[in-house]
């Protein structure tokens, strides 16, 4: 279980993170690193509906993903842990979606990302159940 946790926590945050260097514009993650290692990131630009999705949503996805995943984690002895998990994972995009909207943190508030997170928590609790009976 060690190992199949760990994968679908690191291998998404992996993922959105190249992806925030690939094609996100201005980032505060991406001038962080620039500072500390001098270099210029120039982002992926591509046309079409991938496009969108990616530097939209992407990394929504990955996070929620991930973060399931996480709290499976933390929660596993309890009962319920899958759905627990789930409902905390929303309730976290949702606050941080509502952040957003106050200006209380950078980003753009945006109910398809509500949609998205959700939908990736979602699949992550059936991919957590699918494991358990295997």
């Amino acid at each position: 279980m060690r190992l199949f946790a760990a994968l679908n926590i690191l291998v998404p945050l992996i993922i959105g993170l190249a992806v925030y260097f690939a094609v996100q514009k201005s980032t505060y993650l991406e001038r962080v690193f620039a500072a500390m290692f001098a270099v210029d990131f120039k982002p992926l630009v591509w046309s079409g509906w991938t496009y969108t999705f990616t530097v939209c949503w992407l990394c929504d996805v990955l996070w929620s993903y991930s973060l399931v995943f996480s709290l499976w984690v933390s929660l596993y002895s309890r009962k319920n842990a899958v759905l627990l998990s789930v409902v905390l994972a929303l309730f976290a995009g949702v606050a941080f979606e509502l952040l957003q909207l106050f200006g209380q943190v950078g980003g753009t508030f945006d109910v398809f990302d509500i949609i998205m997170e959700l939908t990736a928590a979602i699949l992550a609790a059936v991919v957590i159940k699918r494991r358990k009976l295997i």
